[in-house]
């Protein structure tokens, strides 16, 4: 037994903790993938239900008729932009234009509601 068959053996151990390392590497890899998409589901349901609770708290409070869509198609919804935003990082361009449009229409409410409210404070009380 020479050198020539320990140079084996720890060639051989080099070889067999490079390979597992590799192994281990892409196990970890298909690991923190499966993690990332479970929790950006995960997200897009809590989003979908907040959204609906929204909703349904709107309707009650100002008594009008509320569409809601399906949760899971606001999760689908949800879930492909946070999964743009985590890849990207930014918004798809639909959901942009889709979330200036609802601020703008928000922030238009809420200057008829104070000009409503202003209007109806400013009347005199009729004699």
């Amino acid at each position: 037994m020479g050198s020539t068959f320990w140079l084996a053996i720890l060639g051989s151990a080099a070889v067999g903790v490079v390979v597992s390392t590799v192994i281990t590497l892409i196990g970890q890899f298909w690991e923190r993938r499966a993690r990332r998409k479970e929790l950006l589901l995960s997200k897009a349901i809590e989003l979908a239900i907040r959204r609906t609770d929204i909703g349904m708290r709107l309707a009650d409070k100002t008594g009008k008729l509320v569409i809601l869509p399906d949760d899971a198609m606001l999760a689908a919804g949800y879930y492909n932009d946070l999964k743009h935003l985590l890849d990207k990082g930014d918004l798809p361009a639909e959901a942009k234009l889709v979330a200036e449009a609802s601020h703008k229409k928000a922030v238009e409410a809420l200057r008829r509601s104070k000009s409503h409210r202003g209007r109806e404070a400013g009347r005199a009380e009729p004699r």
